[in-house]
This record gives C-alpha cells, sequence and structure tokens, in this order.
C-alpha cells in the first residue's frame, strides 16, 4: 500500500495530472543502482467498534546480483499510532526497537559500513501521515517481508457511516520553491505505468460491533461480504483480486445503533464508545467570505524550479459582493484557466489571503482546489491555525 520508491529501491504509487502511476528508483552509493520487485502487499484489517487495528506486509525480493539498501515509504492516517515493526528476512525474524531517532540514526550507519542488515522504521520530517524504512545490505537473491502494524480511531461521517481508509496512492506533495527539504516525498523517480506494476494487493477485514453491522460499502470491487449470527454483529470482507492501484480503498460501515454507549473489555484495557445524537443548530449567519484558491501548476511531479512564474498566479484582489453578475465573472474567468504556469507556491498565496483584513460579519473559508498535497504540512497548518480568530 503505496510502498514508495525513494533514492534507492523503492517502491511509489503516485498521481499525475493524466493518470495514476509506481515510481521505481535507486539510491547512488556504495550499493549497486538497480530495482527491488516488490512482489505482494497483504493487509489484515480489524475493526471493533471505532477503532481499527492494521496489519500490513510487503514482499520483496531482491534479484539483483549486488547488495542494495533499500528505503520504502508508507503512507497512512496522521492519527495513527505504529506499535510494531518486524521483518522476516531469509526465514530470519527481526524485531524493532523503539529508541531516540538521533541516536538509532548513526547506529544504523554503522551497522552498514561493518557489512551487517541493518532496519529503520521512522516518520516523515515533513508529514506526519507518512513513514519510511530503510533496509540496508539486501543480498542478492533475499527475500524480505516487512510487517507494519498500527491502530487508528476512524472518522464517522454526517451520515453516520464509520470511515475506513487504506492509502494504496502516495499522492504528489508541494513544498516551497525557496527552501531544500530533506524528505521522503521530494524525489525524482522514473515512472512505471499502472497496468505494469509487478506486485499484488489482497486485504481481508473483520468488523465486529456488539452495536450491529447494517451495511458495510467499499468504492472497488469485493469478492465476498459475509456476516456471521442473525444480529450481524460482525462481518468479513475481502478485497477483489486485482486492485488496480488506481485509488485508495475505501470502506464505509454502517451500525445500527452507532449512538448507543458500548464497552469493549480487553487485557490490561477497556474501550467505552460515546457517540451521542445532537440535533443540529442552524447557524445564525448567513453571511461569509469566500475564496477560491485555484492550482494552475503544469504537473504535480515536476521540479519547484520556476518561482518567478509561480508567483505571477497569485491573485487575490479584493472580494466583492455575490450577485449573478460577478457569479457570471468569475466562471467566464475559471473557464479561460490553463494548466500553464510552474511549480506551485501554496503557502504565499494562503498568507496574502489570510493577511487581508477581514470583513465584518463575514467570516472567511477558503476552498483550495488541487490535485497534491502539501510537503511543509505543519507550515501550512501553523499558517491557518495563526489567523483562524482573526477571521
Amino acid at each position: 500500500y503505496a510502498p514508495h520508491s525513494h533514492d534507492s529501491s523503492t517502491l511509489r504509487c503516485s498521481r499525475g495530472p493524466q493518470q495514476r502511476r509506481s515510481r521505481l528508483s535507486e539510491k547512488p552509493s556504495v550499493f549497486q543502482q538497480h530495482q527491488v520487485a516488490l512482489k505482494s502487499i497483504a493487509v489484515t484489517l480489524s475493526i471493533n467498534d471505532f477503532v481499527a487495528g492494521v496489519s500490513a506486509t510487503l514482499n520483496y525480493e531482491n534479484e539483483e546480483k549486488a547488495p542494495l539498501e533499500a528505503f520504502f515509504v508508507f503512507p497512512m492516517d496522521e492519527d495513527s499510532a505504529v506499535y510494531s515493526f518486524e521483518a522476516l528476512v531469509d526465514g530470519k525474524k527481526i524485531v524493532a526497537e523503539l529508541q531516540d531517532k538521533y541516536q538509532v540514526h548513526k547506529k544504523y550507519e554503522e551497522v552498514l559500513s561493518e557489512g551487517f542488515q541493518a532496519y529503520l522504521l521512522e516518520e516523515d520530517k515533513c508529514s506526519r501521515d507518512v513513514f519510511r524504512c530503510n533496509v540496508g545490505n539486501l543480498q542478492p537473491g533475499s527475500k524480505v517481508a516487512l510487517t507494519l502494524k498500527y491502530v487508528q480511531e476512524l472518522p464517522l461521517e454526517d451520515d453516520g457511516a464509520l470511515r475506513y481508509v487504506l492509502p494504496t496512492i502516495l499522492n504528489p506533495r508541494y513544498h516551497l520553491s525557496d527552501q531544500s527539504v530533506d524528505s521522503s516525498l521530494d524525489l525524482e523517480t522514473p515512472v512505471v505505468p499502472l497496468e505494469d506494476l509487478p506486485y499484488t494487493l489482497s486485504m481481508v477485514a473483520t468488523i465486529s460491533s456488539q452495536l450491529g453491522i447494517s451495511t458495510i460499502q467499499c468504492n472497488c470491487p469485493l469478492s465476498s461480504i459475509d456476516y456471521t449470527g442473525e444480529s450481524k454483529t460482525s462481518a468479513q470482507v475481502t478485497l477483489a483480486e486485482g486492485h488496480k492501484f488506481d485509488r485508495d480503498v475505501e470502506l464505509l460501515i454502517f451500525y445500527r445503533k452507532v449512538h448507543s454507549p458500548n464497552t469493549l473489555m480487553g487485557a490490561p484495557s477497556a474501550m467505552v464508545s460515546f457517540y451521542p445524537e445532537i440535533p443540529e443548530v442552524e447557524t445564525s449567519t448567513k453571511c461569509g467570505e469566500f475564496v477560491f484558491l485555484m492550482d494552475r501548476s503544469r504537473s504535480m511531479k515536476t521540479p519547484m524550479n520556476s518561482q518567478n512564474r509561480s508567483l505571477s498566479r497569485i491573485d487575490v484582489a479584493k472580494s466583492v459582493k455575490y450577485t449573478q453578475e460577478t457569479m457570471e465573472r468569475a466562471v467566464e474567468k475559471v473557464n479561460l484557466m490553463l494548466a500553464d504556469l510552474g511549480g506551485t507556491e501554496i503557502l504565499t498565496p494562503l498568507r496574502k489571503v489570510f493577511r487581508k483584513p477581514p470583513i465584518p460579519g463575514h467570516p472567511l473559508q477558503v476552498f483550495v482546489f488541487t490535485d497534491g498535497e502539501v510537503v511543509e504540512t505543519f507550515n501550512v497548518i501553523k499558517e491557518a491555525k495563526f489567523h483562524s480568530k482573526r477571521h
């Protein structure tokens, strides 16, 4: 699920402006520059009430004649908590330890220099929703199974559906053109078409809840949905073979008694779930200032090397009163827009929007239209948070 090819032999699923693709690349170092083939991805999902436990196993094989240092990148929900990482190398099981991140990098390099195998799993420096795994000294012919386990609380949609997403796509990320970002997401990699991806994805999900399961929906084909018992308190869902890796796998689970308090006992812990049914209160204000920020970059994967031209797309004029005439003018301008600009400088226009004087009685809402994500997640969130009370 979106293992991502990073400077070394890794695999990355990404989305360009016209198609979604997978990327492969190698790290130029003392190791040879060849690809480590990802053979299969197996995901086991266990959902209890509102919490999901995920175990993802990725099977790789070094088919080259020289040892490699491989990097694998895993996208996941930013609220996930990783609690286990294991590697099975040619039948030998290796269990990771939690260590200080500044010390572990030094130790990792020392082990590699001595010719031993080493494994490192860490959160990406720029995004909490991406983890990177380093596998050093992968010998010729070696087979590696990496197993990552994590838990996450699942969000509830407005219609009461419990939503789980298995990221199989690592979307391109934007970064500031005047900054160098040491991130797993900022990489130049060759492109492999979707139809040529040499690996498969399997997923089996078990859902259990005393709230009762009303229905389960998925945006991808399922081979089966099996319910247990007359009250339908558990179900097993299996993803159909031949997943195309052109979208994330999304499950929507509807409980029959979603607003009923519930408990789940474990050893040595317990979980209590409250989801009260609170009537919606109609907002007292009908006014607002709405700013639409439109991304017009040529490609979400090209280098950010055209800063001046990127800045020329910023058009934050004074807000105008909504009328039929101003709406028609806006639609006309949108129809004339072309994706003909360089890299994306998303933080600069956001700052221009936020720093304009607010219109009294008109809360500001900003809508960003883009097909990519942001590398400097923390900077963008910090900027929005800083101005939240002002608007």
